[in-house]
């Protein structure tokens, strides 16, 4: 049998004994997983089981009943059909980046190649999707999370040092920051070239709505969106406050008129905010002012 193979080799390491599993159930066709750990008084591993991703423990109380009709599989069997070779690659524990290859797609998206570009170029390369060892999906996490890294170590700065790369690379990109008097960054706005000619042309009806606070520091997200001639959405700037005052919301309007060369709309949509709607009429005083269909069916419900 396999398995006895298999548990005749000898490992040192956790990560070794992944690993070594791992090929093997890329050969055979699954994904696997970590299950079971323990550690001594110590604090030290001693034990790691490795199982295939759908495995699972049927009660004692069925295994025990006199009329059942299942029967214990073999070690070296599955309760599922494995994965060909074309299905592999988008198994779960199949799926990796390494880190010889995430220094090539660093390099590439320096040089100002698009990610979705770059999985492309990989596939060409390797002779297909199946040989790069990945998918499209895994380079966008991986350099969501190194991303987030260098966010954390830098924070404001570094955000503020990513404006101004953009603002290198499109010489129309738009961005203004404030910070509070011990240097933290409280509020800010950007808008790229394509975002202010699309206001230009399709800027009558502004959509300012802040309900999308859902990043780490609580600080609300404001998107301003917009219709095109195909009724599609599309984005004129996005702003980051502190809070939801008025004075906040009447730095970020201002900071938008900027941007907008002092174009004002003929209608703004809110979520009806209170401070929004002061906000807005002190930076908007003539544009008519309505309120979003969906928040006020909810205020309602």
């Amino acid at each position: 049998m396999e398995y006895k193979d298999i548990i005749l080799n000898s490992y040192t390491t956790e990560n070794e004994w992944y690993e070594f599993y791992n090929s093997y159930a890329n050969l055979k066709g699954f994904s696997i997983r970590r299950d079971k750990v323990r550690y001594d008084k110590n604090g030290n591993l001693y034990y790691r089981k490795f199982v295939c991703f759908k495995e699972g423990i049927r009660e004692t109380k069925h295994m025990d009943r006199a009329d059942r009709t299942y029967k214990e599989r073999l070690r070296d069997m599955h309760n599922h059909e494995l994965a060909g070779p074309d299905e592999v690659p988008f198994l779960r524990s199949q799926q990796r980046v390494d880190d010889v290859q995430m220094e090539e797609i660093h390099m590439l998206a320096q040089c100002g190649i698009p990610k979705n570009k770059i999985m492309d170029f990989m596939e060409y390369r390797d002779g297909g999707y199946e040989k790069v060892g990945f998918i499209r999906k895994d380079i966008y996490n991986k350099w969501g999370k190194i991303s987030r890294r260098i966010i954390e170590h830098g924070d404001a700065q570094t955000i503020l040092n990513m404006m101004e790369q953009r603002k290198r690379k499109d010489v129309y990109f738009f961005y203004l920051n404030k910070t509070d008097d011990e240097g933290h960054l409280t509020h800010l706005f950007w808008a790229d070239s394509q975002s202010r000619v699309d206001y230009e042309a399709f800027g009558d009806v502004l959509l300012f709505d802040s309900t999308y606070q859902t990043n780490k520091y609580a600080m609300p997200f404001i998107p301003f969106i917009g219709l095109n001639h195909h009724r599609r959405t599309i984005i004129f700037g996005c702003g980051v406050v502190c809070n939801e005052t008025t004075a906040s919301y009447i730095w970020l309007l201002k900071a938008f008129k900027m941007a907008m060369c002092q174009k004002e709309p003929l209608s703004v949509i809110t979520d009806g905010d209170s401070a929004m709607r002061k906000a807005i009429i002190t930076e908007f005083p003539d544009v008519k002012h309505q309120l979003c269909s969906w928040h006020i069916g909810k205020k309602l419900i």
